[in-house]
Parts: structure tokens; C-alpha cells; sequence
């Protein structure tokens, strides 16, 4: 079933994600609602196929500055941002300030790179990890409130996509990852697998789940904010 809410995208940067996206959507649309001028229409359920862009585009990112073919990484760091800026229309309130941060650092790090100022890989490495805890911090909540108000099965993609990142977040550092965070992502996966199936007795974990996956991304979040 598709989502009520829709996502603006700038018609130049994302208009061929869009059609390939909205192609794999099941559900028609009767009576379409019509975007601003400039701007393309796309469900969230659709949308969500994207969900590994911002990675695809960091590991593009990375491969291409090690080449140094430095005008192709700062392509694919700005690609990442147009992703991360259409995340935080999503957002609440309060997670689309670090996300547009994120959305800043990412282009301005972009601009360093084409230009040859950036020496060091860790300079990547650390931006994109805090890329990856600023999505896993907005899609926990958005799991957070949906499970609160619409129940396990609405929650669960964000649910999924918080651990994702999270664990993404972790690889960036290159640090190794602790046993408590590791069973954390882990059990989060299966649950959200299992919710995903139908299973009604595993909605009953979620609010556990919930708990236990937001301590682990703040954790993370604190250790990298003092330099851990």
C-alpha cells in the first residue's frame, strides 16, 4: 500500500532514480498528486529502494579518491548528498538539522577533494561514518514514532534501515565493532525479518528491539563525537 506522503526531488539530480523506482512500484496511483514546478513526485515505498544509495555512492567515493580521480569522488560525495537531503524531508523536526549538517559537510568535503586539498582518506572515512549515525538516528525515530502510532509493521522498514546504518557507520571507523553492538544489529535484522513475515508474536519485541538498537547508535554516535 502506498504511503500518503510524498518526497520532493529536484528534477536535474534525481529524475532517473525516480522513474525506475516509481517502475517497481505494484500499487497504481489514481489521480496522482501534481508536483511544484522544478520538482518530481515520488512515494516513500518507492523511495525506499534507494535506501543503499548513500553507500554505493561513499564506496564509489573512496575507490575513485584512492585512483586519484578526484573530480569522480567528489561526483559520487555530492550524489550522496542529494540523497541525504531528501532524507530530511522525511525527518522530524528536530533529525532534519543534522541531517542538512550532514548534507553540508558531504558538499563541502566534495569541493576539497575536486580541488586536491584533501590528503587523507580518514577525512572520507570520518565523514561518511557521520553520515551513517545521522541516518540511523533518523530513521530509529521515525521507527520509534511509527511504532508508537501505527504499529510494528509500519515501523519496521526504518527499524531495518537504522540498524543498516548503524553498522555502516561502524565499518567507516574502521574500529572493531563490540560484542553487545554486534548482537544488537544482529537481532535487529532478524526481527525486523520476522515482523516482516507476519509473525504477530515478533511485534511484541519490538519496543525491546527499539531500546536496545537506540542505545547502540547513541553509543556509537558519543564514542566518534570524543574521538573513540
Amino acid at each position: 500500500m502506498i504511503r500518503s506522503r510524498t518526497i520532493a526531488l529536484t528534477v536535474g539530480l534525481l529524475a532517473a532514480f525516480v522513474f525506475t523506482a516509481a517502475a517497481q512500484s505494484t500499487t497504481p496511483v489514481p489521480n496522482p498528486p501534481q508536483a511544484p514546478q522544478g520538482y518530481v513526485l515520488i512515494p516513500e515505498d518507492a523511495w525506499a529502494a534507494f535506501d543503499n544509495q548513500p553507500e554505493q555512492a561513499f564506496e564509489k567515493a573512496r575507490d575513485a579518491f584512492n585512483d586519484h580521480d578526484f573530480d569522480a569522488s567528489a561526483q559520487a560525495i555530492r550524489r550522496s548528498a542529494v540523497f541525504v537531503e531528501v532524507e530530511a524531508s522525511r525527518a522530524t523536526n528536530k533529525g532534519q538539522q543534522p541531517l542538512m549538517q550532514c548534507v553540508h559537510d558531504l558538499n563541502q568535503l566534495a569541493d576539497e577533494v575536486q580541488k586536491g586539498h584533501v590528503t587523507s582518506i580518514n577525512e572520507l572515512n570520518q565523514t561518511f561514518s557521520r553520515t551513517h549515525y545521522a541516518l540511523a538516528k533518523h530513521h530509529y525515530q521515525l521507527a520509534a514514532d511509527a511504532w508508537e502510532n501505527q504499529g510494528s509493521k509500519v515501523a519496521n522498514h526504518d527499524f531495518k534501515a537504522a540498524a543498516q546504518n548503524l553498522k555502516l557507520g561502524l565499518k567507516w571507523t574502521g574500529k572493531k565493532v563490540s560484542a553487545a553492538t554486534d548482537k544488537t544489529i544482529s537481532g535487529a535484522d532478524n526481527l525486523a525479518d520476522r515482523i516482516k513475515s507476519g509473525g504477530k508474536w515478533a511485534a511484541q519485541e519490538m519496543g525491546e528491539g527499539l531500546k536496545n538498537l537506540g542505545s547502540a547508535i547513541q553509543s556509537a554516535a558519543d564514542r566518534m563525537q570524543n574521538g573513540q
